[in-house]
C-alpha cells in the first residue's frame, strides 16, 4: 500500500494546517513460501528429436524497417546461453562486405546479446551467424548457418526535439523521463536546462522529472524503518509533448 511519513514530529500547537508528504511503495522484503510442501515435477512436452537439439532465439527485427535508435538484439528466452563466440557473428553490408566498428553487449542474465553499431539511415545490412556462435545451458546449438537481413529507417521518420526547461534546478541531479502508458521510453540526465535529440521517435509523451539524489540512474523508493529515508521526488510535467516526424520540435516549458 502507498505510505508516507513526515520528517519531523507533527505538533498541533504549532498551528500549521498543511503538511506535504511524498507517498511511495516500500520494497517487499517478505519471503514467499510454497503453498505445498510436496515437490512438483514439470515435464516438457515431447518434440521431434531434431527440434529438441536446436538452439532457439528471437530477434527484435520484426520484418519492418529497423529502428536506428536500437541495438540489434538476440533473445535466448527461456534457456540462457552458456557459451558465446563473437567471432562467429559477422555484420556486413548488403553485398556481404564486413563493416567495422560494431561490438557486442551481453546482459547479466545471459539471455540477451546486442549488436551495437551506429546504423546509417536507409541502409541494408546482413548478420551472418555460424552454427557455433552460441550454445545454451542444455547444449543446444544451431543445426545450420543462418543469415538475417534488414534495412534501417530513414532519418525523416524521426523528429528533432529541443526542450528548454525554464526554472529547472540541477541541485538534485534531475532526470527527465519520456512516458507512454506505464513505460519509460527514454531517460535523460540533465547537465543544463535543455534536452536535445537530433533523432527521436515520433509520438505523444508524458514527461516526468525525477530527483536522482544518489545518481544511480533509477528511481529509489523510500524506507520508514531503519534508514528512515524519503523516496526520491517525482515531478509530473503538466504539458505533454507530441513529437512529429521530419519536424523540428522546439518547446519551452516553465516549471
Amino acid at each position: 500500500q502507498l505510505f508516507a511519513f513526515a520528517d519531523s514530529v507533527v505538533r498541533p500547537e504549532d498551528g500549521k494546517n498543511d503538511y506535504l508528504m511524498y507517498a511511495f511503495l516500500e520494497k517487499d522484503t517478505a519471503t514467499k513460501k510454497s503453498s505445498s510442501s510436496l515437490p512438483t515435477v514439470q515435464r516438457k512436452p515431447k518434440r521431434p528429436e531434431d527440434e529438441d537439439r536446436v538452439l532457439r532465439y528471437q530477434t527484435n527485427n520484426d520484418g519492418a524497417s529497423f529502428d536506428l535508435l536500437q541495438n540489434f538484439e538476440f533473445d535466448f528466452t527461456p534457456e540462457p546461453i552458456a557459451k558465446f563466440d563473437s567471432t562467429r557473428v559477422v555484420l556486413t553490408d548488403t553485398n556481404y562486405r564486413p563493416v567495422r566498428g560494431y561490438s557486442f553487449k551481453r546482459d547479466t542474465s545471459n539471455k540477451k546479446i546486442a549488436v551495437v553499431y551506429p546504423w546509417t539511415e536507409n541502409t541494408s545490412y546482413k548478420i551472418l551467424i555460424d552454427t557455433l556462435f552460441a550454445e545454451d545451458t542444455s547444449g543446444r546449438r544451431l543445426l545450420k548457418n543462418d543469415t538475417i537481413s534488414f534495412t534501417t529507417r530513414r532519418n525523416a521518420e524521426y523528429g528533432l526535439v529541443r526542450i528548454r526547461f525554464l526554472g529547472l534546478s540541477l541541485a538534485d541531479n534531475p532526470v527527465l523521463q519520456f512516458i507512454q502508458g506505464e513505460d519509460v521510453k527514454y531517460s535523460h540526465t540533465f547537465t543544463n536546462n535543455t534536452f536535445y535529440a537530433r533523432l527521436f521517435r515520433p509520438g505523444e509523451y508524458e514527461l516526468r522529472i525525477v530527483s536522482d539524489r544518489n545518481k544511480n540512474g533509477v528511481w529509489d523508493t523510500g524506507q520508514f524503518f531503519g534508514e528512515h529515508r524519503q523516496p526520491e521526488k517525482v515531478r509530473r510535467v503538466t504539458r505533454k509533448v507530441n513529437v512529429k516526424a521530419n519536424w523540428d520540435n522546439e518547446i519551452d516549458i516553465q516549471l
